[in-house]
C-alpha cells in the first residue's frame, strides 16, 4: 500500500474502457493489453475516468458496496498501485 493515498488520479487517455454486466474491460492502446476489472474494481474505475477525486471514489465504493471502509481503501491503494505500474493512470 502505498504510504499516502493521492488525492487525485488521472486515467491515461490511451485506455478505452467498457462496461459489462459484472465487469468492466480496459484496452491499453499503446500495448494492446487487455484488463478486466469486478464489480468493485469497475466502480473504482468509473469514478477515477469521471473525476478522478480518490475520496469521492472511495465513497462512491462505500455507497455502493456492504463493505468496510479500511478494506476499500486498501483495495483502492492496491488497485492505484497496479494500474499505475501498468500505465494505466497517473497518480497526484
Amino acid at each position: 500500500m502505498p504510504s499516502k493515498m493521492p488525492q487525485t488520479v488521472t486515467t491515461s487517455p490511451d485506455v478505452l474502457f467498457q462496461e459489462l454486466t459484472d465487469q468492466t474491460v480496459l484496452l491499453d492502446l499503446t500495448t494492446g493489453t487487455y484488463f478486466a476489472l469486478d464489480p468493485v474494481g469497475s466502480v473504482f474505475w468509473k469514478q477515477l475516468a469521471d473525476h478522478g477525486d480518490t475520496s469521492k471514489t472511495i465513497e462512491a465504493v462505500l455507497n455502493s458496496f456492504a463493505v468496510d471502509r479500511d478494506q476499500v481503501v486498501d483495495d483502492f491503494c492496491e488497485l492505484i498501485d497496479q494500474l499505475d505500474a501498468e500505465g494505466l493512470i497517473a497518480a497526484s
